[in-house]
């Protein structure tokens, strides 16, 4: 899924959340399932994003892969768009791989999806 430059440009300002050398945020205030938002993360110059991906929490829905673009030389978007399930609400874990001066790093952060 590519993302939209005005979508990117414009993100990310809602649940941010500050961890060691990484920070997230969200497009959205609230997510809901079945719609595109994205998520950014800003991490020091010399990192590389590795690996993401999402997993439920609240309810098993197997993993998502989840691609990280580079926009600058700290900062990653990537859209995500979460399935539909029986739950009101859903929380999932963003589990993303940082790799720093041949060291790697899992960062999660939860994600709160409510249905409309």
């Amino acid at each position: 899924m590519s993302i939209d430059d005005n979508m990117a440009n414009a993100c990310c300002t809602y649940h941010t959340q500050s961890d060691e050398n990484a920070v997230f945020a969200l497009s959205e205030q609230t997510v809901h399932p079945e719609t595109p938002f994205v998520v950014s993360l800003s991490i020091p110059q010399d990192a590389k994003v590795v690996s993401a991906k999402m997993s439920g929490v609240t309810m098993y829905m197997g993993t998502i892969p989840v691609m990280f673009e580079q926009r600058t030389a700290t900062k990653w978007v990537a859209q995500i768009m979460l399935g539909s399930c029986s739950e009101p609400t859903m929380v999932w874990h963003l589990d993303v791989a940082v790799v720093n001066r041949d060291i790697t790093s899992h960062y999660v952060y939860p994600v709160s999806v409510t249905h409309p």
